[in-house]
């Protein structure tokens, strides 16, 4: 019995190798094929990570590892199910009951009831086998069954939900790595974009003011560490703004690239230029003293006003330049600006082509004009502390004809301040404008406080700026004052220079011709001095010729002097012009041009200019000259 009963064990441990052996692995028992299949699920869900990076490492190796133990594990299920059959079912039941195996996998259970080995006692000795390994798993026979396809079936649906999602998690991360990537592409190439175009020019395509900022920052960090400074310098190009206006911005920026390839010319690899202005450009020069600094800025103005051939024409440009030297004259950024600023500023005052260092004198001559422009600007705005002076016009047979209307500027701790103190500064700033406004109305209204005093009607002058002349209001502006004073036009008599009468010929012309139409009287000073063309005198409305003053001064020590005097006389004479002569301060020049009969005399020979009051002398003729 006993020896049955090992020989049906074995035969069916035969079944049990030979069925697995066919699925193409080699097991040993049972017991052992459940508890690795339980290992297996533990193991796979405790240490796989279900992060998506991990799932698509480690996805397709663990499926295929799980598909192939899940088919060990079916096998398993059918061998188990033979030992489970009722120990007298016959070898025609047994299909019909199991009909989901396989029969290859029946073949040693069929081998094993032909052989007899199918008995009571060794079905006893296989089923306490049995019996063990489900104590061991805590179910019944008929549940084990169920709850294991169950579970076989639950995990193969998911499995096959884990390949979808994996498939497409997987085209998802793709997508959107190469999505992310191009955006970053994207992002990066628009950034440096933006950062060229916040640190550079793009007309020149050099480093702007915001890059020299932030360079001159390093350079005076490191100029601390390693004790060696730099020189900075601000060039300017000298009256730029008429080639942009003969010749349009879009030239102007042609002739823009072609001084920067000038100034590129002479410059070391370490040194740097940045554009930070319309036609200003800057120079970081580093460890160059003052000589060499000089050699390298004449190098620069000498290439910038070489003649430039631009389109078959040569054209000629000029610049100036201002130094100042880091850490002497400043360390960060605005003050070296401000010094080589304060420098070009008195270079372009000395005549400009040229460039200067910066000095503390500079800064204090700033600082002062600093100061005098905000007190003007309080003058004017309050008209406070501006007076008149009035400089009498006297006739060849001694009666005052005429006054000239001088501004001055009693300041509150300067005193008593001349028109060459404070009408650069005003032209400069363009308080010129209000400054001659407040002049001319303030003269008309005295000139009819005299007449109402009872006193002959008289002309009163005023002198006109370029500024002023080429104030698209000024016509406006001078009728507004005549309605205001009640003055006859003919009474008022507006001065020009030759210089700003020639050089704006078009404007002059035309702006001459308005204001002779209402009536007022025009006089052109300082004549010959300038272009002395006696072709502008038969074109422009002029009523008057003032001599200037350089050729009364030389009247008794040259014929030449005395030959022009009298030729202006006779071509005003013919032309039906007056003529004043200017700065007669002494006899022997009141005798020279009585001999040239020169009709109206103005000097400090007769009269300084002087307040309204002082003027009464003459308009009372208690003061004749008589020749």
């Amino acid at each position: 019995m006993r020896k049955n009963a090992d020989e049906s064990l074995k035969a069916i441990k035969g079944i049990e190798k030979n069925t697995f052996q066919i699925a193409g692995i080699k097991m040993k028992g049972s017991e052992l094929l459940f508890n690795n299949i339980i290992r297996y699920f533990s193991t796979y869900f405790s240490k796989t990570p279900f992060f998506y990076i991990q799932l698509l490492h480690w996805g397709e190796p663990v499926l295929k590892t799980f598909v192939h133990r899940i088919r060990n594990f079916i096998l398993f299920i059918s061998i188990w199910k033979i030992l489970l059959l009722p120990a007298g079912a016959s070898a025609q039941e047994m299909p019909l009951q199991l009909k989901w195996i396989h029969q290859s996998q029946l073949a040693g259970y069929y081998a094993a009831i032909e052989k007899g080995f199918y008995q009571n006692d060794g079905l006893g000795v296989i089923m306490n086998e049995v019996v063990q390994e489900q104590s061991f798993l805590g179910v019944d026979n008929s549940s084990l069954i169920r709850r294991l396809i169950y579970i076989i079936g639950v995990l193969t649906l998911g499995l096959i939900l884990f390949i979808i999602f994996n498939i497409k998690l997987k085209n998802m991360v793709r997508k959107r790595t190469f999505s992310l990537e191009k955006k970053f592409d994207e992002l990066k190439e628009k950034e440096e974009i933006i950062r060229h175009l916040a640190y550079y020019d793009t007309l020149t395509n050099l480093p702007n003011r915001l890059y020299m900022q932030d360079m001159i920052s390093a350079k005076a960090a490191a100029s601390q560490k390693d004790e060696n400074g730099f020189a900075v310098v601000f060039v300017d190009l000298d009256d730029f703004k008429r080639i942009n206006d003969a010749m349009g911005h879009a030239v102007g920026d042609d002739f823009l690239k072609i001084v920067t390839q000038r100034i590129l010319s002479c410059l070391r690899d370490n040194d740097t230029i940045a554009r930070i202005g319309g036609d200003e450009f800057f120079l970081l020069l580093p460890n160059l003293d003052k000589e060499k600094t000089t050699l390298a800025v004449e190098k620069v103005i000498n290439a910038i006003k070489a003649p430039c051939l631009y389109r078959k024409n040569l054209y000629y440009l000029s610049a100036s330049a201002g130094i100042a030297f880091s850490p002497q004259n400043g360390q960060q950024f605005d003050d070296l600006i401000k010094t080589a600023a304060m420098a070009l500023y008195e270079a372009k005052r000395q005549g400009k082509n040229r460039f200067d260092f910066f000095t503390e004198k500079m800064q204090l001559q700033s600082i002062n004009r600093l100061e005098m422009e905000m007190d003007l600007h309080q003058a004017i705005n309050n008209h406070s502390g501006l007076v008149l002076h009035y400089q009498p016009q006297i006739s060849y047979d001694g009666s005052i004809v005429g006054v000239e209307a001088l501004v001055r500027w009693n300041h509150p701790t300067k005193g008593l301040l001349y028109p060459d103190s404070f009408i650069p500064l005003a032209e400069e700033t363009g308080l010129i404008i209000p400054l001659g406004d407040w002049v001319t109305l303030t003269a008309c209204k005295q000139n009819i406080q005299w007449q109402k005093s009872g006193y002959p009607p008289m002309r009163i002058s005023v002198n006109l700026s370029v500024k002023q002349f080429q104030n698209p209001h000024l016509l406006q502006n001078i009728q507004s004052i005549l309605q205001k004073t009640g003055l006859p036009p003919h009474l008022l008599e507006l001065e020009i220079t030759e210089t700003v009468a020639i050089s704006h010929a078009d404007l002059t012309l035309s702006l001459l011709n308005s204001l002779r139409s209402i009536g007022v009287r025009l006089a052109l000073d300082d004549f010959g001095v300038g272009y002395s063309s006696f072709m502008y005198l038969r074109s422009f409305p002029i009523d008057i010729l003032k001599i200037d003053k350089s050729f009364i001064r030389d009247i008794t020590l040259n014929q030449e002097s005395q030959a022009i005097i009298q030729a202006i006389l006779q071509v005003a004479k013919s032309l039906r012009f007056k003529v004043v002569a200017e700065g007669v301060e002494t006899s022997e020049q009141l005798a020279s041009l009585k001999k040239l009969d020169c009709p109206i005399m103005q000097g400090y020979l007769f009269s300084r200019p002087v307040p309204a009051d002082k003027i009464d002398i003459f308009l009372q003729g208690k003061n004749q000259w008589n020749y």
